[in-house]
């Protein structure tokens, strides 16, 4: 008669083995499963926060753009010259009215010697009453031109002269309204412009060759 005494320990442990063995598989194939699942459910977000980049970033680029087509000023390239000369004549006609002086005359000689000191100062990009080269006054240049500013019970001229210069930024009417202000707020240059004693005025205008500022002069007899 065999005893089956001793081996009843070993088959114990054998399923106990078997047991813990299968629990094993259990749990990884648990944890595989989930991991595939959740790896299958954050795919879409990260799709998705993608694409919120993708547009973010062309949002960005299409404000930078609209910018920089809004950049140029157009209104630059297009500036009348003869107009905006006609509307600092009309402009400064009006404060001569507003303050009791009769309205002054336009004199086209006068205009032709103002524009060339508006152009020289306007290449050279300075301010000043005399010229670039030579340094030459008012009166040399009227006399250079040969015009006579005289008044007829006096030898001695009575030329005056306002310059300006200004940024380029409006219409015509705007910016000679600019010019025209910066004068009446100068005592010299209201002064001369609101003097009874001048008949006869010339206005000559200049843009900069980069089209940012806008000189102006103003002859006056």
């Amino acid at each position: 008669m065999t005893d089956d005494t001793s081996s009843k320990p070993t088959r114990n442990n054998t399923r106990r083995y078997v047991i813990i063995g299968l629990a094993c598989v259990a749990v990884i194939a648990t944890l595989f499963v989930y991991q595939s699942t959740n790896s299958k459910t954050q795919a879409p977000i990260q799709a998705q926060d993608m694409s919120s980049t993708i547009k973010s970033e062309q949002t960005t680029q299409t404000v930078q753009s609209s910018y920089t087509s809004q950049e140029p000023n157009m209104t630059l390239a297009t500036i009348n010259i003869a107009l905006l000369e006609q509307d600092i004549h009309k402009i400064a006609n009006q404060a001569r009215q507003t303050n009791g002086v009769q309205p002054i005359n336009y004199d086209l000689k006068l205009s032709d010697i103002a524009r060339t000191h508006s152009q020289d100062m306007a290449i050279h990009q300075f301010l000043s009453d005399n010229t670039y080269e030579g340094g030459h006054n008012l009166n040399y240049r009227y006399t250079f031109a040969g015009y006579n500013c005289k008044a007829s019970s006096s030898e001695y001229s009575t030329s005056n002269e306002n310059i300006a210069v200004v940024t380029a930024q409006g219409n015509e009417t705007q910016i000679a309204q600019h010019i025209v202000n910066t004068w009446l707020d100068s005592v010299a240059d209201r002064n001369n412009i609101l003097d009874s004693g001048h008949q006869n005025e010339g206005i000559g205008v200049a843009v900069t060759e980069n089209k940012m500022a806008v000189y102006a002069t103003e002859d006056l007899c």
